[in-house]
């Protein structure tokens, strides 16, 4: 979208030609986020960096305003949100699972230093409800 020539670099002139883009004749960022960019680097045929980027997008947020808006018509009309709605949640718990099993196996761990250094007695039944759960 930014990358119109499509060689991997954000000129600022590829900036503000985004920026100053016009939809059914009506502008689509205001006047002030041009002006931002505008300021925002000297001598104006440099190239942006991904760091420079993200600052950029920081103090001019409508950057990145296009690619939410069409995550956000995808999902209505793929299956619809509520649908994509689930599957966040279904992340979310797959993420929370994961964290409690590595931290069950970051447990098990410690035990077996601590029983190799015969700090503890080896318990049989620390093992068995480490290995059930």
């Amino acid at each position: 979208m930014l990358d119109q020539n499509g060689d991997g670099v954000i000129t600022r002139e590829e900036v503000l030609d985004f920026l100053e883009s016009e939809r059914d004749g009506v502008r689509v960022y205001p006047a002030n986020a041009v002006r931002a960019v505008e300021l925002y680097r000297e001598p104006p045929e440099c190239q942006i960096d991904m760091e420079e980027f993200c600052c950029l997008v920081d103090e001019v947020k409508y950057l990145i305003f296009p690619a939410y808006k069409l995550q956000k018509l995808l999902k209505d009309q793929l299956l619809g949100s509520d649908f994509w709605e689930e599957i966040v949640l279904n992340l979310e718990e797959i993420i929370l699972l994961e964290k409690i099993k590595n931290k069950k196996e970051m447990i098990r761990k410690r035990m077996r230093r601590m029983e190799a250094k015969d700090l503890i007695p080896e318990k049989e039944s620390t093992h068995e409800e480490l290995k059930h759960s």
